[in-house]
């Protein structure tokens, strides 16, 4: 199995990898727009697998009730079970006490691979306050991009991102935006249908996922 339960440990993933993307968030829980993304970037051959990092304490959600990191992590757990290419890392709910710094993450993970190489996976949201987050600067001048486009997100221009990032950074980032790769469903949303009591979950979350929300009571 696939699975980074601890960023100290041996890992498992084929070891002809090079390229490792990032992908966080809460996943609360995964969906299936969160596996398709991530199976788009292994086909378009911008990495050779992806990790998903589950946030403990997200700094911008530090106010919003999530469900508990082990039901998370556990959900995750299944779904890469059923993929090769994809890994998990336990790395910011071992390290539950702190506020989830993406830049942190990518810092330890780097430390304890240094043969590797990693891009960080972010949405189209996400990168219009990237010039928000905590050490951004590093985060741009280390680590390569992938941003992925989300609906109703419009992309800043070139000047704007000039005018945010500076003359070195602007043309790889704009590099860094892959037009046809995009997530248009939420977790939001797949929590609003279980609290509504619809039974829609089959198309927008794996088997796996649906049984476990189920035989847990997530989310009602």
């Amino acid at each position: 199995m696939n699975t980074e339960t601890n960023t100290t440990n041996t890992r498992n993933p084929k070891q002809s990898k090079r390229f490792t993307a990032i992908f966080g968030g809460t996943f609360d829980p995964v969906h299936n727009a969160h596996i398709a993304l991530a199976k788009d970037v292994i086909a378009k051959d911008l990495a050779d697998e992806v990790m998903f990092v589950p946030a403990a304490k997200p700094p911008h959600k530090l106010d919003k009730a999530i469900t508990s990191a082990e039901h998370r992590l556990e959900m995750l757990r299944l779904v890469i079970e059923e993929n090769p290419d994809f890994a998990v890392s336990d790395y910011e709910i071992i390290n539950k006490k702190k506020t989830s710094y993406t830049v942190n993450t990518l810092r330890a993970l780097q430390a304890v691979y240094p043969e590797r190489r990693f891009k960080l996976i972010i949405g189209m949201d996400n990168f219009r306050e990237l010039d928000s987050w905590y050490n951004f600067q590093e985060i741009i001048n280390n680590f390569e991009l992938i941003i992925f486009s989300r609906p109703g997100i419009i992309q800043p221009s070139y000047g704007q991102i000039f005018e945010k990032f500076g003359p070195k950074a602007t043309p790889k980032l704009m590099e860094s935006i892959i037009s046809d790769i995009s997530m248009d469903l939420s977790s939001t949303n797949i929590r609003t249908i279980i609290e509504n009591g619809d039974d829609e979950l089959s198309g927008l979350v794996p088997p796996e996922v649906k049984r476990y929300i189920e035989e847990n009571g997530l989310y009602i």
